[in-house]
């Protein structure tokens, strides 16, 4: 992701200043590759963004703009041709980052979260080894609610209500948070574990 941004901190934080990562990554180039054409394409029509990063890598970020919807999953695309795929906010699968998350069952977690019915449920999940092979695990999460946090989002500041996903293996734990929107039920930001290679992905909508 050589187009990342180091947002972390100011995504997690809630600042208010954050530039406008969509707008900042077109530069003066006149040729464009077939992925920065559609991404280009993507901005001027206005397509939803999140700001997206994983924490290992330096706190690197990307915009990422949603292309299409299929099933109910969104898939996003970075100017780069990185891709996010989100159900309702949760992380379902990433492709392009090594390491890659194949695929997550979430409907199970995602209900309780969104609807904050704390208690433990399934979740499913798939991801790249270091030989390229596909692993799958099954976690028992834990989920519950660390109470009402506001979201600065620049235009607008969103009350949300923190929930925390709590996963573990035989061999294996991580926690997931999740801002959702107290009015809308949007998942406004998160940190959501992908694989053990990649460790979590933090996410952000970006208002346009």
């Amino acid at each position: 992701m050589p187009l990342l941004l180091p947002l972390l901190g100011a995504l997690l934080a809630g600042a208010c200043s954050i530039p406008d990562p969509v707008s900042a990554v077109f530069g003066a180039r006149e040729e464009q590759t077939p992925s920065e054409r559609r991404y280009e394409g993507l901005a001027q029509a206005g397509a939803p963004a999140v700001l997206a990063g994983v924490e290992n890598e330096e706190d690197r970020f990307a915009a990422f703009l949603k292309a299409e919807e299929r099933n109910g999953i969104g898939s996003w695309v970075s100017i780069d041709n990185v891709n996010l795929s989100l159900r309702n906010g949760f992380l379902v699968a990433t492709r392009g980052l090594g390491g890659d998350m194949m695929s997550a069952d979430v409907g199970e977690v995602q209900a309780a979260i969104l609807f904050d019915f704390p208690g433990y449920y399934p979740r499913f999940q798939s991801y790249l080894d270091g030989e390229n092979q596909v692993v799958i695990r099954s976690f028992v999460c834990k989920v519950a609610s660390r109470g009402a946090r506001e979201v600065d989002l620049g235009p607008f500041t969103a009350r949300t209500r923190l929930m925390e996903e709590d996963c573990k293996s035989s061999d294996q734990s991580f926690v997931n948070l999740y801002w959702v929107d107290d009015g809308t039920g949007e998942v406004r930001q998160s940190r959501q574990w992908a694989s053990p290679r990649l460790g979590p992905i933090a996410i952000r909508q970006i208002p346009r």
